[in-house]
């Protein structure tokens, strides 16, 4: 919602004059930049730990050394994956690629496979990996391992080093950034601009043009930048770089996900968009606009965090709410910044004024349906205030949190203050001709703080959300080193009551292994900041290194010490200790 009006008496602040004019402008657009570039480079700083699925057991075990080859590769995740045609591949340590057999998925898409075909030699090797995760992003890594003993003189980090991404991936996920935040932007400008055309505009002939090449245009920006993300997407996706756009596996692999299939409906709604729109307000140009814009705003729906998220009723509503209210909103503003240098050049007061006021009521509309999905998909992505306040996500959903704010709370204020003015005022012209360039400004305000709201949500589709990385998710997994073994605890649904517990004891080849006769594992619960426990209790042999216990220990939510100790012979017992963050 702009500032409806900027008159001396009821917005004085609004309307600066002379010079100032110059230096907010400058201001404003140096702003708008920075910001967008700062949030750019965030989303490939070296290191960001953004991905979406997470890799959570491999086999064998990264970092460890075991006596004998591997029959095959092992990779499983917290949530379902697609593996591209290069998931999976293998280096020893001179960095040269070993043969390795082509990726396999099992347990609903969650353990990725591939099969060694000959006998590994003794040394170093270092598995790279790639996959999509469920929300169309793609995600990739890489541990180590050694058969037999570590190549001399080869440490971990020169390991890794000798695979890393290619030379060009840096560059690509920057352009890939920049599309996609000129592809939310002009598709928010042609779905919206649309929407502003057939509820809101008078259909003025003066201007009409103007605004039905503008719509036009942003369909046809929006439609090139699609293109430019998806081909990001392939390059990210195949890991060879520019030659993956090449590879018809995997441009098939990426066009049949998620990703692929919102881009081709984003497309297919741009170009109805484009082609009817200069034919306004004729019935079938209408429907096809209409319905070419609804698709725009829908195709966003297909993949990110809504794909994946849960409630997926909920979450798809809350998306496309939230979507088409802030089309609306921001389509709307920009198309109303051209319309009112019209109508200031037609000394136009009272049409001004009444479209002020049209574009009130439509955009105080999107601010409910903002504020109302905004917070049922915040809700579903958090869950605690905690994975607001300690993740990536949720401080930068903070931070757009308080860009919306501004632009709401300013926008309240016009709607109940300066609104009214201008219509109280727009049949004294010789009044009104102060505050038009103070009007064009804030509606330039709004537009540039919503652009900056487009800039943090580019990089947030791309942050894991808060609810997995603070491990708020249906259940909790974690390991602890216990001797020569790994024990890795799994707690579900790791929330305050009932708790189904199962602990694995793993060798280095990732698998389950029993030290001895079975034996029963003994488990110490205690929660010291309320000065619980120790509560002790006895998980019960399941199979071979494999024990399951039940019941309602961990009562109240918080940081969770479990000590787990298993005899392996009558002097001899194993330790170790995992913290279980358990949510209310």
């Amino acid at each position: 919602m702009p500032c409806q009006g900027t008159f001396p008496r009821a917005c004085p602040t609004l309307v600066p004059v002379g010079h100032r004019h110059t230096v907010l402008n400058r201001a404003l657009a140096r702003g708008v930049v920075c910001i967008s570039l700062l949030f750019a480079l965030l989303l490939v700083a070296p290191g960001a730990a953004w991905a979406h699925s997470q890799l959570t057991t491999t086999a064998p075990i990264d970092g460890d050394t075991i006596a004998t080859a591997p029959g095959e590769l092992v990779l499983e995740f917290n949530e379902p994956v697609s593996p591209p045609p290069t998931a999976i591949r293998l280096f020893d340590a001179r960095g040269e690629q070993v043969e390795a057999g082509s990726a396999t998925m099992s347990e609903a898409g969650r353990v990725m496979r591939t099969v060694l075909p000959g006998q590994l030699a003794d040394g170093s090797y270092v598995v790279a990996w790639r996959a999509t995760s469920a929300d169309g992003h793609p995600v990739r890594g890489a541990f180590t391992f050694a058969v037999g003993a570590p190549t001399s003189g080869i440490d971990r980090t020169s390991l890794l080093a000798t695979i890393g991404p290619t030379p060009d991936e840096a560059g690509w996920q920057i352009a890939a950034a920049i599309s996609r935040w000129a592809m939310y932007a002009a598709a928010l400008i042609a779905a919206g601009g649309v929407a502003y055309l057939l509820l809101v505009h008078d259909r003025a002939a003066s201007e009409r043009e103007t605004l039905l090449r503008i719509v036009t245009v942003a369909a046809a920006v929006a439609g090139i930048a699609s293109v430019a993300d998806y081909a990001g997407q392939v390059v990210l996706t195949g890991g060879t770089g520019a030659a993956a756009l090449a590879g018809a596996s995997v441009l098939q692999s990426v066009l049949t996900s998620g990703f692929g299939a919102s881009t081709v409906a984003r497309l297919a709604g741009l170009v109805a968009v484009g082609l009817a729109v200069g034919k306004l307000w004729s019935r079938p140009a209408t429907v096809v606009s209409a319905g070419g814009a609804l698709l725009v705003i829908a195709s966003f729906s297909l993949t990110g965090h809504t794909a994946a998220s849960s409630p997926q009723a909920l979450v798809t509503a809350a998306n496309l709410a939230h979507t088409a209210a802030g089309a609306a909103w921001f389509g709307g503003l920009v198309l109303l910044l051209v319309t009112l240098r019209r109508r200031k050049a037609q000394d136009d007061a009272v049409g001004a004024a009444t479209l002020v006021a049209r574009f009130s009521t439509l955009a105080t509309v999107a601010v409910v349906a903002v504020v109302i999905a905004g917070s049922a998909m915040a809700w579903a992505e958090v869950r605690a205030v905690r994975a607001l306040t300690s993740t990536a996500y949720g401080w930068t959903l903070i931070a757009k949190l308080v860009l919306v704010g501004l632009v709401i709370a300013g926008g309240a204020y016009n709607n109940r203050r300066l609104v009214p003015a201008i219509k109280a005022r727009a049949q004294r012209p010789a009044q009104i001709q102060s505050p038009w360039e103070g009007l064009r400004r804030v509606v330039r305000l709004e537009a540039a703080g919503i652009v900056a709201v487009l800039a943090v949500t580019a990089v947030l589709v791309n942050v894991v959300p808060a609810r997995t990385a603070a491990g708020i998710s249906g259940f909790f997994s974690a390991r602890g080193a216990m001797g020569d073994y790994q024990l890795e605890a799994t707690v579900d649904p790791n929330r305050a009551g009932r708790n189904e517990l199962h602990l694995y004891l793993l060798a280095a080849n990732g698998q389950p292994t029993d030290p001895g006769e079975p034996q029963d594992l003994q488990v110490s619960f205690a929660l010291p900041a309320q000065d619980i426990g120790p509560i002790e209790r006895v998980a019960t042999p399941a199979g071979p290194g494999h024990w399951t216990m039940a019941g309602n220990e961990m009562t109240f939510p918080g940081q969770w010490k479990l000590t787990f100790t298993l005899p392996v012979s009558r002097f001899e017992q194993l330790q170790t200790e995992i913290t279980v963050p358990v949510n209310g």
